[in-house]
């Protein structure tokens, strides 16, 4: 899964299944730990996101998992502001 990086972070923007979110903005920016926890904002939409599992399966199957959460939470801010 491609992943953009800026000193240490994991940046949003790019399109397709990422844990921020396919629908994330280039500005924002996280990081997903080890697949399982993570935490990521989006400084356009004003929006700060930790998602804590107390499950350590992680790994990159994790993913997808991940994207869905996040799409969905940038739906409802999106949705929230208009």
């Amino acid at each position: 899964m491609p992943i953009r990086w800026s000193e240490g972070f994991q940046l949003g923007g790019l399109s397709g299944e990422r844990y921020i979110g396919a629908r994330s903005d280039p500005l924002a920016f996280g990081h997903n730990g080890s697949n399982a926890c993570m935490g990521w904002a989006d400084p356009g939409r004003r929006l700060v996101v930790a998602y804590l599992t107390n499950r350590l399966g992680g790994g990159p199957a994790r993913s997808p998992h991940q994207c869905a959460i996040s799409d969905a939470i940038l739906a409802a801010a999106d949705a929230a502001a208009t």
